[in-house]
């Protein structure tokens, strides 16, 4: 099990970012599509509603996974392979944000961008050591009870 503190801090960063990507997702539907844009295609109804299928089902793995790290009573009321499960998708989602900003990065000229992605992705690989450690842990006390239960 990983220091309570780092727990915490990891799941105010997911909270942070679930925070942002809500933000984010408000503004891209308030502003609306840019009308200059001379060869502006509309998105069909099925492109829409899968796009806010996958957004919906990130913040939750994101959220839920918060509540895992900073809230013992849920942790505990959760399964432990269940648990496991929530927290290796979510450090594999966040592996998969830390290399798309990677990816963005190395595509860009050093600026502002550069500092900002360097630091989401020092935040995203902060949080897929967390919920490593918790997996490493989960899977070390199972397997502890598993040799306690056959001797």
């Amino acid at each position: 099990m990983t220091h309570p503190l780092g727990r915490r801090i990891a799941a105010t960063l997911l909270i942070g970012q679930v925070s942002y990507v809500v933000l984010i997702q408000i503004l891209l539907g308030a502003l609306g599509p840019d009308t200059a844009a001379v060869d502006h295609n509309a998105r069909s109804a099925s492109g829409l509603l899968l796009y806010g299928t996958v957004v919906i089902g990130i913040l939750v793995v994101m959220a839920g996974g918060a509540a895992l790290l900073a809230v013992e009573r849920v942790r505990e009321g959760v399964h432990g392979l269940l648990r496991t499960a929530w927290l290796v998708c979510l450090a594999l989602g966040e592996l998969a944000i830390a290399a798309s900003f990677l990816a963005y990065a190395a595509t860009e000229t050093f600026g502002p961008d550069t500092v900002i992605g360097a630091f989401a992705v020092v935040m995203s690989v902060g949080i897929a050591v967390v919920c490593a450690a918790e997996v490493r842990a989960a899977l070390h006390a199972l397997r502890r009870a598993s040799v306690d239960v056959h001797v």
